[in-house]
């Protein structure tokens, strides 16, 4: 289930699929334990819980649908996206009455979605070398059947609407966009070493498709208009899944319990002023100096007391709640669909779990034990995950919901040496010969899922290497025993 990949120099992603079940709903845990060497000075000395919590940012989007290029094509197939746009368009060219024009952009974004997954799917088997020829050949002879059909819908709109609105400019932008997966395809496809002559072909001819209307994402000479070229790729892609974006609603339930006990504190401190000035006044001659001494004293605990109990309930408000507990609703609906709440805490190693420790020790040196201990940053996700109830045409046909947890590690590279050093190599020509050679750092980040009794259902270990410029690379690591 977990995906996990490099985002950004700084930042990794982690993507989790949940599947929606119609009869009930369920509850997973996430842990994830990123390993710390000592020597980069990442602990709970140099970083607050809350500054820690930052570091980990949860986004939420309904996942990509699962409807195959045979449902699509398929005529008789009433939840077909192609099936519903004509006949939408051919409602309105009789000027009768349609759903609603939403409705319609909606299933465009559907569709394009839909493109996108299948193309990045074939992206991945070609890479693998787990398709043949003739199944590459198949997708592309489907793929361009659906844009074929998608183009003829499009300009019968065009026809209901000559001079153009939101409603053709949705067509539109949808034909840019799946044009642009199939030229991809085609693209990678070639590069990764795929035997088709008709592959360039394909991706010439969506490219003259796009100069010929006009498109902004056509490449040209000049850094300045391929600038112009990305920008425009990032548009249509934000367009496409923005049909697919949760935005998640923050509870706000530990900041008011945080309100209550910091106040509860200053209640309890003040009550201990309070009584010791009644016992002084009770005890001591008012304005005598055993008086004043003991009112000054009583203040003087007053504010420790607050401050340490303030300390005391902002450690228990976690284990109570959560460090953070967030909502994803459906925009259709309003319906809650998930409950996250996300714990984090620093400790040293020797505190984990003893499976944590097995885990990271299986893939130690033999000398692990004898090192310095690592710190340990502990992030766990219980996820409730709440029965499908929708009654939306298109939310029916969004089966799961994909939380990216977005882990930013920069606190590891600020203790960091430089990246690259100059070592001499004896030669028997020249003597020494100098060259360069980069430095690395390790974090392990080992990640687990388990359900609501407590059994693993997956266990993935990572080794993370990073220098000072950033995440150079993720390996994932075989876990012995």
């Amino acid at each position: 289930m977990f995906d996990i990949r490099r985002h950004s120099s700084k930042h990794i992603e982690v993507k989790i699929t949940y599947p929606f079940f119609s009869t009930h709903g369920y509850t997973k845990v996430i842990d994830h334990y990123i390993f710390s060497p000592p020597q980069l000075n990442v602990s709970p000395k140099t970083i607050s819980r809350e500054s820690l919590i930052r570091k980990f940012q949860s986004h939420g989007r309904y996942s990509t649908p699962k409807v195959s290029f045979g449902e699509i094509l398929d005529e008789q197939n009433e939840n077909s996206p192609l099936i519903y746009l004509a006949h939408s368009v051919r409602l309105l060219s009789e000027n009768r009455r349609v759903q609603s024009d939403t409705l319609i952009i909606h299933t465009i974004q559907l569709l394009a979605n839909t493109f996108r997954g299948h193309e990045s799917s074939l992206d991945t088997q070609v890479r693998r070398r787990s398709v043949d020829a003739s199944q590459v050949d198949q997708w592309f002879a489907s793929a361009r059947e659906i844009l074929r059909r998608y183009r003829g819908i499009t300009q019968n709109i065009k026809l209901v609407y000559p001079i153009g609105n939101t409603l053709t400019t949705a067509f539109e932008w949808g034909d840019e966009e799946m044009s642009l997966q199939i030229e991809s395809a085609a693209v990678n496809a070639y590069q990764a070493g795929m035997e088709l002559k008709c592959l360039l072909d394909i991706a010439r001819e969506e490219l003259e498709y796009r100069k010929r209307k006009k498109y902004a994402s056509v490449t040209e000479e000049g850094k300045r208009k391929d600038e112009k070229y990305q920008f425009r790729c990032a548009e249509l892609k934000k367009w496409t899944q923005s049909l697919l974006y949760l935005h998640p609603v923050i509870s706000k339930a530990p900041q008011r319990m945080s309100s209550i006990l910091a106040g509860a504190a200053a209640a309890i401190a003040m009550t201990f002023a309070t009584l010791a000035a009644v016992f002084a006044e009770a005890i001591f001659i008012e304005n005598s100096l055993p008086w004043a001494m003991m009112i000054i004293l009583a203040y003087v605990f007053k504010d420790r007391i607050k401050e340490g109990l303030r300390a005391l309930f902002s450690a228990t408000i976690p284990n109570i709640l959560a460090d953070k507990i967030i909502h994803f609703r459906s925009p259709w609906s309003g319906r809650k669909l998930m409950k996250a709440n996300m714990l984090i805490q620093m400790s040293p190693s020797s505190n984990q779990p003893q499976v944590v420790q097995m885990v990271r020790e299986s893939v130690a040196s033999p000398f692990f034990d004898i090192l310095p201990e690592e710190d340990v940053v502990h992030y766990r996700r219980i996820t409730k995950v709440f029965r499908s109830m929708e009654d939306h045409q298109v939310s029916d046909r969004l089966s799961a919901l994909t939380v990216v947890l977005r882990i930013r590690l920069d606190d590891w590279m600020k203790e960091m040496d430089d990246s690259e050093d100059d070592i001499f190599i004896p030669t028997e020509d020249i003597g020494l010969a100098r060259t360069k050679c980069m430095k690395v750092y390790h974090l392990h980040l080992l990640s687990m899922i388990q359900d609501g009794s407590g059994h693993t259902e997956e266990l993935q270990l990572n080794r993370i290497v990073m220098n000072t410029e950033g995440i150079v690379r993720i390996e994932p690591v075989s876990v012995n025993g």
